[in-house]
């Protein structure tokens, strides 16, 4: 029982590794025009651990916005 819950902290930290390369790989590729912004999906298997879903692209800020609401079940009104 002990050597499990290591095994989900290890899983855990494993995961928002590999989530701090991506985001790490988005500030790295900032200025460049053609690179478009990646965002890691974590999904929450409790109580089992969690697990890197997918890796999402995301072209602009409106559109990151527009996902995250979707992501909540939330409607995206965009306001000028």
């Amino acid at each position: 029982m002990f050597g499990a819950s290591f095994g989900v902290i290890f899983q855990g930290l494993e995961i928002f590794r590999k989530s701090i390369d991506i985001r790490n790989r988005n500030i790295l590729n900032a200025n460049n025009p053609d690179y478009v912004q990646e965002d890691p999906v974590i999904k929450n298997l409790a109580p089992y651990g969690i697990a890197l879903e997918t890796i999402e692209r995301v072209k602009g800020q409106k559109e990151k916005l527009k996902q995250r609401f979707q992501l909540h079940g939330l409607k995206f009104r965009h306001t000028v």
